[in-house]
């Protein structure tokens, strides 16, 4: 047999009525379709940020009935009597733990722990405060169990290690705020060396003919590569029929229009030439006469692939291009089969320098030390959801299982504040994320609404959207552009101008001529 719960009638419906603590933490024999809503964002409401994220276990932004479902058995194990939850109170006593329990046992100790740390008796209760503090303190140690390595608590081997994960594949952010790594992230470094570095090992000597010097060599060509084609192109395009060779070289004419310009050598009309002078099958010069916007890129390529390859040269023909090309064609196809790129810019040496038997262990020494705060990491945490819980359950469950807050004319969580407009107080206001999308649902509520953007220039130049119900008057004064004040529930004053209305009758009246 279910728990019998008992219901008040407003809103045209029948809502539960919180009576014992009982009532709260068994929510799971109350039929979910007597639930007045199912759904709401952990972001936005009147309750406290932290609770907020607790609820929202599997932080989606949204808080399910299932979550809180379960936060009510969780809490429900822990108290020697749920009947304090619904006096809404800032403080638990280590005594009203049920320490029968092992996570209760662990709890009472951690409360006294905490309480003993700040110079409390051991009956002294355990505040909000008190817990958030220490939440805070302890996620400031270097170890503080979240399961991130911040970087700042390595050294030596072990920090230029953890600066290299952070570098190839993005930081974790640990719960101090300073970035790191985890051991997830640690794995899938370590995996990328181990493919790079077997990868590496698969190179025939044909494939690196310059040894670890080939990829930027490789990669001096690629970025001269469709130039130098280019200019090839134009010189046999001129020593095919002689009429091309202005064509070829350009126009004076667009010399004449960059000429007007403020120029230098990095200016994209000049990029756009050719690599030099053309002429019926010249070779390339590499050192005089060369596009300005080019030079250092030909350079480059000089001095990393023709050089080693070819020797010193001036220029090079187009016999010898086809020559550098086919030298590195099998570099770029062994290119082609590379794996653990991420890591590929730590270079060769270094690459298989961690791929060594024992390179992780400094790494791993770090992720134990981690891993060995987490049981405590995971007590103050309990700690500070159980007392956030005690003092804001009751609370969400008037406002989410029913609303009996909104119904007893006493402020709900939803609501955002006050806003006045055309000599009338709007009460029912909510902040709205996405105003079009939630005008095509508001609709169907036969309810007058105004949708208002809000900037509050002594705040920063803070804005937000928000939506009232207007539900008394008449709209004869209401139009797009009108201003009015918004008074957010700290207090704080808005400026407010109406973007969208959805009409609906305001009084019989209205109703009538409707």
């Amino acid at each position: 047999m279910g728990r019998p719960f008992s219901f008040f009638q407003s809103g045209g419906f029948n809502q539960v009525q919180f009576l014992t603590g009982a009532d709260l933490v068994e929510l799971e024999q109350l039929d979910q379709k007597l639930w007045v809503a199912l759904a709401c964002p952990s972001k936005g409401i009147a309750l406290d940020a932290q609770t907020l994220a607790y609820f929202d276990a599997d932080s989606d932004g949204r808080i399910r009935a299932p979550e809180v479902i379960a936060a009510a058995k969780w809490i429900g194990n822990l108290l020697n009597s749920p009947d304090s939850l619904l006096e809404k109170r800032d403080g638990l006593a280590v005594s009203e733990i049920n320490a029968a329990t092992e996570d209760g046992k662990v709890l009472a100790e951690t409360l006294r722990e905490i309480l003993r740390e700040n110079g409390k008796a051991p009956t002294d209760k355990l505040t909000v405060e008190l817990a958030t503090a220490a939440m805070k303190a302890h996620d400031a140690i270097p170890f503080n169990g979240d399961g991130v390595v911040p970087t700042t608590s390595a050294s030596g081997a072990a920090l230029a290690i953890a600066k290299e994960i952070v570098a190839t594949l993005g930081g974790v952010q640990d719960r101090s705020g300073e970035l790191g790594f985890s051991a997830e992230t640690a794995d899938a470094f370590f995996k990328a060396i181990g493919e790079h570095a077997s990868w590496l090992g698969t190179a025939e000597p044909k494939a690196i003919p310059l040894g670890d010097r080939t990829t930027p060599a490789w990669n001096a060509m690629h970025a001269v590569h469709a130039k130098i084609d280019d200019f090839f192109a134009r010189c046999a395009l001129a020593a095919f029929d002689g009429r091309a060779l202005a064509a070829v070289n350009r126009d004076e004419k667009d010399y004449a229009a960059m000429a007007a310009k403020l120029l230098s050598a990095s200016i994209e009309d000049i990029a756009a030439l050719p690599l030099a002078r053309v002429e019926p099958l010249r070779a390339l010069p590499l050192i005089n006469g060369i596009n300005p916007a080019w030079e250092e890129q030909i350079r480059t390529f000089a001095t990393q692939v023709v050089k080693p390859l070819l020797g010193e040269t001036a220029v090079l023909t187009v016999a010898q291009w086809r020559q550098l090309q086919a030298t590195l064609a099998p570099f770029e196809a062994w290119q082609q089969l590379k794996t653990g790129a991420a890591v590929e810019k730590l270079g060769p040496e270094r690459i298989r320098e961690l791929a060594r038997a024992g390179a992780r262990a400094p790494i791993d020494a770090l992720l134990e030390r981690e891993k060995a705060e987490e049981p405590a990491a995971k007590a103050i945490a309990s700690a500070e959801k159980l007392v956030l819980f005690h003092r804001d359950f009751y609370q969400l469950a008037t406002n989410f299982v029913s609303f009996e807050d909104f119904y007893k004319r006493r402020s709900a969580t939803f609501q955002a504040g006050t806003l006045y407009l055309d000599q009338r107080a709007c009460d029912l206001t909510i902040t709205v994320a996405d105003s079009a999308k939630h005008a095509a649902m508001a609709a169907h509520s036969n309810a007058y609404l105004a949708y208002c953007d809000c900037t509050r220039p002594a705040g920063g130049g803070e804005t937000m959207t928000i939506v009232a119900a207007i539900t008394a008057g008449d709209d004869s004064n209401l139009s797009i552009g009108r201003n009015g004040i918004f008074y957010d529930r700290q207090g704080r004053d808005w400026d407010a101008t109406i973007t969208k209305l959805v009409e609906a009758p305001l009084s019989v009246r209205a109703a009538f001529w409707a």
